[in-house]
């Protein structure tokens, strides 16, 4: 990506595609000075095969701009990316450096990964260990170190000029803020750290770590203290603290394992240096077997039991059903069925997984796709998010977007087939918001009023707005028809 020009530095942004990192190199004037940030150390998981291509991109372009480099900084001990550090620092001889923090993070996970005694958990590892509030500079450039702890316990933030390097906190307004859920992560620690980043000077840039944008738009690496606190699903509106806790833990209970925790956290915690090699000249990871919990959650999902749903869903998923009522417009589960079957025929054709978000239907589609053998094929996850507050957590609606229109309308709908590829790498989705009654109902929205919404990933959202007979059964029932006929031509195009 192109420089630009933040304040008295400059910033050159490198995205790693696989992992949605950023890295930078920070520098004061072509032939000047810099300092490298977040470097990525290429890894393939199915071959255990490292590679130095992103870093050595790096190097391609401080060596373009004739630059020396006097610092390599890591915001803090990377769960999801292995770090470059340790080849960068051999390559360029520049000290490597992070916060103090590190100590204990290397003791938690030295217990983890059962390190012997050849790992210190010391911090030794790295060239200097930042406090909050160090300075350093950086060729013409002040720069100094904020503390934003709350994601991991060594979380730091650098202030550059008037660039702020923000590690794991915020993320793109529409993305939100970091998880809080590793050891030594806690959310009322990371909303202090927010609310001090957004305390630095309005005109600061704030550079992100991650980014994972929709395939409508291009990766984000920088943002606007005035964008955050404006337009942030989280933070934004002075959202309270209470407020962010309540959903930060809800959003992280239901959060898989970063994919490559396991061994970027052996590597990264060495900064950046894979273990020793044994007596062979190969070196090995370890794998803590059994550790982990694939799935936290209570979604429909195809790595969980299913009697973990029965009791948060509201229904048996082995148990038949015997319609009330044989109303003619009313679809009884052979109906349901047979239209799930035809939905599922047509994404598996496609290569497409399906994602569901439910508030009315309290995850009735999810459960007529899943009494279909086979339906691990092409059905991912199911999330249930009937209050407010869930479908803030879970699915990334926001608060004003509630308080303006409702949870019955359209603009909470696409909001919410939006926010259910946060949690899934479905490639279609589909949600489902209304009035099922018997209460509830207003002059504008009455008792039957259903909003149902359908997105491809990369596409535009669609919604649709029905208006149902019948009681509450007769109205949840009919949700379900629609929104698998919407998905049958949605993907039948």
């Amino acid at each position: 990506m192109p420089h630009a020009m933040v304040g008295r530095a400059f910033a050159e942004t490198f995205f790693h595609m696989d992992t949605g990192t950023f890295s930078y190199v920070v520098y004061d004037e072509a032939g000047g000075t810099a300092a490298i940030v977040d470097p990525v150390l290429d890894y393939d998981a199915a071959s255990a095969r490292t590679a130095t291509e992103s870093a050595d991109a790096l190097l391609a372009f401080v060596e373009a701009q004739r630059l020396r480099v006097e610092w390599i900084l890591e915001t803090h001990a990377h769960a999801d990316h292995l770090s470059a550090g340790g080849y960068l620092r051999g390559r360029l001889d520049a000290p490597l450096a992070i916060g103090r923090g590190i100590v204990d993070v290397q003791a938690r996970f030295k217990t983890l990964f059962g390190l012997g005694d050849e790992f210190v958990a010391d911090g030794h590892q790295f060239d200097r260990l930042f406090d909050d509030g160090d300075t350093f500079g950086i060729g013409h450039l002040d720069a100094r170190v904020l503390a934003t702890p709350g994601h991991t316990g060594d979380s730091l933030t650098y202030v550059i000029g008037d660039a702020a390097f923000i590690g794991d906190t915020l993320f793109a307004p529409e993305i939100g803020t970091a998880r809080c859920d590793f050891p030594g992560g806690d959310a009322r620690r990371l909303y202090a750290s927010i609310r001090a980043i957004l305390a630095l000077p309005p005109d600061t840039r704030l550079f992100l770590c991650h980014d994972y944008p929709p395939a409508t738009r291009e990766p984000m690496a920088e943002s606007s203290i005035a964008a955050q606190a404006r337009d942030n699903i989280h933070v934004g509106h002075d959202a309270s603290a209470d407020a962010f806790v309540a959903m930060r833990t809800a959003r992280d209970a239901i959060l898989p394992v970063p994919r490559l925790l396991l061994p970027a956290l052996q590597v990264n915690i060495r900064g950046g240096r894979l273990p020793e090699a044994e007596a062979n000249g190969v070196a090995y990871l370890k794998l803590p077997l059994n550790l982990f919990v694939g799935n936290r959650d209570v979604r429909f999902c195809r790595r969980w039991r299913r009697e973990a749903c029965i009791d948060r869903m509201g229904a048996r998923l082995d148990g038949a059903y015997e319609p009330p009522m044989t109303n003619s417009s009313i679809p009884v589960d052979a109906a349901l069925a047979g239209l799930a079957m035809k939905v599922g025929e047509v994404l598996k054709s496609q290569h497409l997984m399906l994602v569901t978000a439910e508030s009315c239907t309290g995850g009735w589609i999810a459960k007529t796709v899943t009494d279909i053998a086979g339906s691990s094929d092409w059905f991912d996850c199911g999330l249930a998010a009937y209050s407010y507050e869930a479908k803030q957590a879970l699915l990334g609606v926001r608060p004003q977007t509630l308080e303006k229109h409702g949870a019955v309308s359209r603009e909470t709908v696409l909001e919410m087939v939006s926010g259910a590829f946060l949690h899934s790498g479905a490639g279609i989705a589909v949600s489902v918001t209304g009035i099922a009654g018997p209460g509830g109902g207003t002059e504008d929205k009455p008792v039957g009023t259903v909003w149902v919404g359908w997105k491809r990933r990369g596409g535009y959202p669609r919604a649709e707005v029905f208006h149902f007979d019948g009681d509450r059964e007769a109205v949840r029932r009919q949700t379900v028809l629609a929104a698998l006929q919407g998905l049958l031509d949605l993907v039948k195009g």
